[in-house]
C-alpha cells in the first residue's frame, strides 16, 4: 500500500510538472509582451523585499542594483516623483489608482499585503494605469491647488463677514465684489451701531479679504504665463466652454491623451458618462458616476453652463443642438451633455493633434426645405465628427423664416 501510494506521488508530481511546462509556454507569448519580472529569481528578490521596510534611500539603491524590469506602484502620495526616479534608473513604472489594487489585498491590511496585491494588480493584462506626470505638470497643478485653497477661503471670509454684519442689523449681497465695496463704507458710517472695537475687528477682517485677493490674483498672473507659454493649452482654448483656468487644469492632469484610447475614455475618467448599474441583458443607466477629479469636473461643467446660457442667441449646428438638449432634459443636464461633448473634443485636440478647424462646414439645406431641423441628425453628425463642431447654418432657399421663428420660440 505504501509503495503504490508513494508511485501515484510520484505520477501526480510529473502531471503538475507537465501542466506547470504547458502553462508555461502558453504564457510566454504574454511574458514576452508584459515583460514583468525576467525570472523566477527576480520573484523571489522583489517578495523579500516587499516584506521588509526600508527608507528611500535604500529602495532606489535596490532598484538602481536591479536589472531592468516593470514596477507596479500605488498612484498616492509621492508617486510621481518615484516614478520619475524609477523610469530614470530603466525600469519601467505602472501607476495604478488605489481602487483598483483594494479587490487584491488578501485577508488582513498591512505593508506587505499591500505590496503583494500591488503585484497582483500590475499583473493583470487590462487593467488600467496612470499616466505619470512630469515636474512641469505638478507645478500647474500646484497652482490649481493652492487657488482652490485660496478662494475657499475668501468664501468662508467673505461669509463670516456678512453673518457678523447681520448681527449689527447691516445685510450685504452675497456677492464678494458686494462686500469688497460695502465693508469700507460700513466701517466709514458713523450712523450704525458699530463700535470702536467692532470696527477694529472688521478692518482686521476686511484686510485679510485683500491680501487673500492679491495672492489670488498673483497666482492666476502666473497661471497666464503658463497658458501663454504652452501650445497645447491654447489649442484647447479655442473650443468655446474652456478658458484659461480649464485649459491649463487639463494640461496639467492630462498629458499627452495616449493613455486613453478614445475621447469617451477621458470624459469617463472625467465622471461625465452615465453610472451603469445593468443585470440580466437589461442595460440601466443612472446619472453621471462623478468619477475621477471633481475639480476638473466643475470647471467643464461651469463653462459648459455659460454655452448654454448663450445658445439661444446662435444658429450654427452645435448651438441649435444645445438648445434641443435644454428643451427635452432642461438645464442641468444640457450643461453636463456639453461638458461631456467638450472633453471628447478636448482628448481629440490633444492627442492627435491639430487645432480646432475655423472653417466651418456650410450645411445647405436641399430647395424646398421647410424650415424643419431633424435634431437627432444633428447629434448623430456632431458624435461622429465630435472635433468639427463649429459648423454654420446657411439658408439660402426662401423659407427659412418658419425655422427662424420656431428656434425663437424653443429658445
Amino acid at each position: 500500500m505504501k509503495e503504490w501510494m508513494q508511485q501515484d506521488c510520484r505520477c501526480c508530481h510529473s502531471h503538475r510538472e507537465e501542466r506547470a511546462r504547458s502553462s508555461k509556454s502558453q504564457s510566454s507569448d504574454w511574458t514576452s509582451r508584459s515583460t514583468f519580472f525576467n525570472s523566477t529569481e527576480q520573484i523571489e528578490t522583489a517578495k523579500l523585499f516587499c516584506a521588509g521596510r526600508c527608507d528611500g534611500t535604500k529602495s532606489y539603491l535596490f532598484f538602481a542594483n536591479l536589472a531592468s524590469c516593470v514596477v507596479g506602484l500605488e498612484a498616492c502620495g509621492g508617486a510621481h516623483y518615484w516614478a520619475r526616479r524609477l523610469t530614470a534608473a530603466g525600469h519601467a513604472v505602472r501607476l495604478i489608482a488605489p481602487q483598483f489594487v483594494k479587490p487584491f489585498v488578501k485577508s488582513n491590511k498591512n505593508d506587505a499585503n499591500d505590496a503583494e496585491a500591488i503585484c497582483e494588480a500590475a499583473g493583470r493584462p487590462s487593467m488600467r494605469f496612470v499616466s505619470a506626470k512630469s515636474v512641469e505638470q505638478q507645478d500647474i497643478q500646484s497652482l490649481h491647488r493652492v487657488r482652490s485653497r485660496l478662494v475657499s477661503c475668501r468664501t468662508q471670509l467673505v461669509n463670516q463677514l456678512r453673518g457678523l454684519l447681520m448681527e449689527y442689523g447691516i445685510v450685504l449681497p452675497q456677492h464678494v465684489g458686494q462686500v469688497r465695496r460695502g465693508v469700507p463704507e460700513i466701517l466709514e458710517d458713523e450712523s450704525n451701531e458699530l463700535t470702536l472695537l467692532g470696527r477694529r475687528l472688521l478692518a482686521s477682517l476686511y484686510n485679510e479679504l485683500v491680501d487673500l485677493d492679491s495672492k489670488v490674483e498673483q497666482i492666476e498672473k502666473e497661471l497666464r504665463a503658463v497658458y501663454a507659454a504652452s501650445e497645447p493649452c491654447q489649442r484647447i482654448a479655442a473650443v468655446e466652454g474652456i478658458g484659461l483656468l480649464t485649459a491649463t487644469a487639463i494640461v496639467a492632469a492630462m498629458s499627452d491623451g495616449k493613455v486613453f484610447q478614445n475621447g469617451r475614455q477621458f470624459a469617463a475618467w472625467l465622471g461625465l458618462v452615465p453610472k451603469q448599474h445593468s443585470s440580466g441583458g437589461r442595460p440601466r443607466l443612472l446619472g453621471i458616476s462623478k468619477r475621477g477629479d471633481p475639480y476638473l469636473r466643475t470647471l467643464l461643467i461651469h463653462g459648459a453652463r455659460s454655452v448654454v446660457y448663450r445658445a439661444c442667441r446662435k444658429k450654427d449646428v452645435r448651438s441649435v443642438w444645445i438648445v434641443d438638449k435644454q428643451r427635452r432634459l432642461g438645464t442641468t443636464r444640457a450643461c453636463v451633455a456639453v461638458a461631456n461633448k467638450n472633453a471628447r473634443i478636448v482628448w481629440s485636440l490633444i492627442a492627435r493633434g491639430g487645432a480646432l478647424p475655423c472653417a466651418a462646414r456650410v450645411y445647405t439645406p436641399r430647395p424646398g426645405y421647410a424650415g424643419k431641423l431633424n435634431f437627432r441628425a444633428v447629434e448623430k453628425t456632431l458624435a461622429s465628427q465630435a472635433w468639427k463642431t463649429l459648423c454654420v447654418f446657411h439658408f439660402s432657399t426662401a423659407r427659412d423664416d418658419g425655422f427662424s421663428d420656431r428656434f425663437h420660440r424653443d429658445a
